[in-house]
C-alpha cells in the first residue's frame, strides 16, 4: 500500500485540464483581440467624419467671409461654384473643380494662387442667391463616412 499513490497525494495537471485551460487562454486572446481591432475601427471612421466636418466649416467660414464681405450686386453664381467681384476689377471665385476639390482662387484673373479648401470630399456644391441671403449647401464624402453642411450667409446692406 505504501508504493501505490492515492489521488489526494498526486500533484500537476493532467492533459485534460491542461488542454482546457489552453482553449480558454486562447478564447480569451481572441476575444481581446476582436475588441481592439473594433475599437481601431471606430477611432477610424470617428477622424474621417471629424476631417470632413473640419474640412466643411472651413469652407463654409471662408465662403461666410468672403460673402458677408460682399454686396448683393457683387456676387454671381457660375458653374460648379460662386464668383465675387471686388475692388480693383479683380474677380475670385469659389468653385467645384470637378476632382471632389473645392479650390478658391483670390484673382481669377492672374491665373495662380488657387487654395484647396476642400480636398478630394467634396460631392456637391449647391448655391442659391437672393436680394439678401445666400444658401450654400456642401456634401462630403470620403468613401466610408459623409456630411452635409448648410449655410444661410446675409449679405452686407
Amino acid at each position: 500500500m505504501n508504493s501505490a499513490l492515492t489521488s489526494s497525494s498526486r500533484r500537476g495537471f493532467t492533459i485534460v485540464e491542461l488542454m482546457i485551460g489552453m482553449l480558454a487562454g486562447a478564447i480569451l486572446a481572441l476575444t481581446a483581440g476582436i475588441v481592439l481591432v473594433q475599437g481601431f475601427s471606430v477611432m477610424t471612421r470617428n477622424t474621417a467624419a471629424s476631417r470632413l466636418q473640419r474640412d466643411g466649416a472651413i469652407a463654409i467660414e471662408m465662403l461666410h467671409r468672403k460673402l458677408r464681405e460682399s454686396a448683393r450686386s457683387d456676387v454671381w453664381l457660375v458653374t460648379g461654384g460662386i464668383e465675387i467681384d471686388l475692388p480693383g476689377g479683380k474677380t475670385a471665385s469659389l468653385t467645384d473643380n470637378g476632382a471632389g476639390d473645392l479650390v478658391y482662387d483670390p484673382d481669377t484673373g492672374s491665373g495662380g494662387g488657387l487654395v484647396t479648401i476642400v480636398d478630394g470630399t467634396l460631392v456637391a456644391m449647391t448655391a442659391e442667391l437672393s436680394n439678401t441671403v445666400a444658401r450654400i449647401e456642401l456634401n462630403l464624402s470620403n468613401g466610408e463616412e459623409g456630411t452635409d453642411l448648410d449655410a444661410v450667409i446675409h449679405f452686407r446692406n
